[in-house]
């Protein structure tokens, strides 16, 4: 009788099975999204860590005096944690995927002009926009 029980409940199969070869299915759409995350980490990681090893050369061709070299790197950092707290909020009222799109917009506008910039305090502007 304990044989016939045994048989009759799938979970109790599913526990004796070891956990790789228990098949998991994602679905293409969930696959998408998790490779579109990565890719935006990928972004904002080189983003941030770029920044000190053209810095220096950043610096020799806008002529920058220390100060605004030290504000170049600050003012991203600052801009990011400030707003932060911000995107997370309004996540949750307008929805999490319009506001990656918007954050998104943002950081490949203040890319894209902060590259033509030839002005010290408009690139550090423009490098701001994009936290």
């Amino acid at each position: 009788m304990e044989e016939k029980q045994k048989k009759q409940s799938p979970e109790i199969e599913a526990e004796a099975q070891p956990i790789d070869k228990i098949k998991q299915t994602r679905s293409f759409g969930f696959l998408l999204s998790f490779a579109a995350l990565m890719v935006l980490s990928f972004m904002v990681a080189v983003d941030a860590s770029a920044l000190s090893n053209v810095l220096p050369i950043i610096s020799l061709s806008l002529d920058m005096t220390a100060i605004e070299t030290f504000w170049t790197g600050t003012s991203f950092l600052l801009a990011s944690s400030i707003f932060q707290l911000c995107v997370a909020s309004f996540s949750e009222v307008l929805g999490r995927k319009s506001m990656m799109y918007t954050t998104l917009v943002l950081f490949f506008v203040g890319s894209v002009v902060g590259i033509y910039c030839n002005d010290v305090v408009l690139w550090q502007y423009h490098r701001s926009i994009i936290w």
